[in-house]
């Protein structure tokens, strides 16, 4: 049986109040005995059930905000502020998108439609860079206005789209890339024979890795991927 609202369960109650109470009145009007406190309870019955019927709810409601919309966002912000909540520019968010949006993992397998890509993708930066309580789901839940169990499938998804694209996308260059890439290097920088440089964003471990964990410790007394 489906759970009775409030507003139903008194609703009823004032039906049935209205019944027992009707019954008696019209009772003492037969017998000469009513009274104009007896009238002014049951227009009061009937006023009150008037006002529950009239209304949905019995008491205020607390809207909540829409979720995050990548549209808002990128319309909404300058680069700057972009770069500093989402480790990312416009611009490279707008090329990850592009790279991963028409994976599986972001088609609907049932009647409901996935929210699009790039709001995943969106939720999914505003928590990889926090670690602890600032990590946590309900702190995301917060920050973004989207249910904890969306937030998993977002994140799930889209590190899923990210993973496929490895082997294109990080691999060791060929002889004839090396060539031309320290050729380039040296030309703009002054280094020879130098491949590449690396920069990143490090990320927080929860715990020591099983496997060489002494080479992820940093300065701040913490393990560092």
């Amino acid at each position: 049986m489906p759970k009775q609202s409030e507003r139903a369960k008194l609703m009823r109650e004032l039906e049935e109040r209205l019944a027992i109470e009707g019954y008696h009145l019209t009772t003492r009007q037969l017998t000469g005995q009513v009274s104009t406190v007896d009238d002014d309870y049951f227009d009061a019955l009937r006023y009150l059930y008037a006002a529950v019927e009239s209304t949905r709810y019995l008491s205020e409601r607390n809207y909540i905000s829409r979720p995050l919309q990548y549209e808002n966002v990128m319309s909404q912000t300058n680069d700057r502020d972009f770069k500093e909540w989402y480790r990312l520019t416009k611009s490279q968010f707008g090329r990850l998108l592009a790279a991963i949006q028409d994976h599986s993992a972001f088609q609907s397998k049932g009647v409901n439609q996935q929210t699009h890509p790039g709001n995943q993708l969106l939720v999914t930066l505003v928590r990889i860079p926090f670690f602890g309580t600032g990590a946590s789901y309900s702190c995301t839940r917060m920050k973004v206005n989207t249910c904890i169990g969306s937030i998993r499938n977002y994140e799930k998804r889209v590190v899923k789209a990210i993973l496929a694209m490895r082997d294109a996308t990080i691999c060791w260059p060929d002889e004839r890339e090396r060539q031309e890439i320290a050729f380039r290097i040296q030309l703009q920088y002054g280094f020879p024979n130098c491949v590449g440089f690396t920069d990143g964003c490090l990320f927080n471990l929860a715990e020591k890795p099983l496997s060489f964990g002494e080479d992820y410790f940093h300065r701040k007394s913490g393990f560092l991927s």
